[in-house]
C-alpha cells in the first residue's frame, strides 16, 4: 500500500536550502519513491491559507518511506535543512487500497 511523505515549512535560508533540494531526488529516487508535488501553487478552498511550503513525496509503502527518512544519505541532507527551514513538520500518511 502507498504512503505519502508530506512536508510543510518556511524556508528561511534559500541558497542552503537549495543545497538541501539538489540532493533528496535521488536518494528518494534510491528508496522507490518520487515526488508528487514539490513547488506547485496551492489554491486554498476551505480553512486558512497555508502559507508554508508544501511537498508530496509518495513511497510504495510506509516502511520505505521510513526508511528512506532514517536512511545515513537522507540524514546527511537533513542537516543542510536545518537551518534554512523553519516550522517545519513532516509525516507520513498511509494510503488506501485501490
Amino acid at each position: 500500500m502507498n504512503a505519502y511523505l508530506i512536508g510543510k515549512m518556511s524556508i528561511t535560508d534559500q541558497a542552503r536550502y537549495d543545497n538541501y533540494k539538489r540532493l533528496t531526488p535521488d536518494i528518494v529516487k534510491a528508496h522507490g519513491g518520487r515526488f508528487i508535488s514539490r513547488e506547485g501553487q496551492k489554491f486554498l478552498l476551505e480553512g486558512e491559507a497555508e502559507s508554508r511550503r508544501v511537498v508530496i513525496v509518495e513511497f510504495p509503502s510506509v516502511e520505505a518511506a521510513q526508511k528512506f527518512y532514517n536512511s545515513e544519505e537522507y540524514t546527511k541532507a537533513r542537516h543542510l535543512r536545518e537551518g534554512a527551514a523553519d516550522e517545519m513538520q513532516l509525516f507520513i500518511v498511509e494510503g488506501m487500497d485501490n
